[in-house]
């Protein structure tokens, strides 16, 4: 194997096939879409997405048509779904190997210690 950068290997990486990640892929897409969708109609009847209590009537009332949903209480509902399961996608694909890469390190660190 040929060392590059005057005696750095290269590491070697095997890409398995992950049937999971199609799903991932479509739900991270759908909250996307659904996120952008009510952050734009918000910018344009110019509420402020950060400010908590109560969502006057005729501005849900034109999110709730601008979205296509069905209700301002479904909306509501995809909403915080399409949080959670990015949420779910987070932990999977960031936070969980985050934390075992770090676990590794540890053990390298400890297994390496003068």
């Amino acid at each position: 194997m040929e060392i590059l950068g005057g005696g750095i290997a290269p590491v070697e990486l095997s890409i398995r096939p992950r049937p999971w990640l199609h799903g991932a892929e479509h739900e991270l897409r759908d909250a996307l879409v659904l996120l952008r969708q009510v952050q734009a109609v918000l910018t344009l009847i110019g509420e402020d997405a950060s400010q908590e209590g109560a969502f006057p009537e005729p501005d849900a009332a034109t999110l709730v048509r601008c979205v296509g949903a069905v209700d301002f209480a479904h909306l509501d509902a995809d909403i915080t779904a399409a949080i959670a399961r990015v949420g779910k996608w987070y932990a999977r694909l960031i936070e969980a190997p985050a934390k075992h890469a770090g676990r590794e390190a540890l053990e390298w660190q400890g297994e390496n210690a003068s």
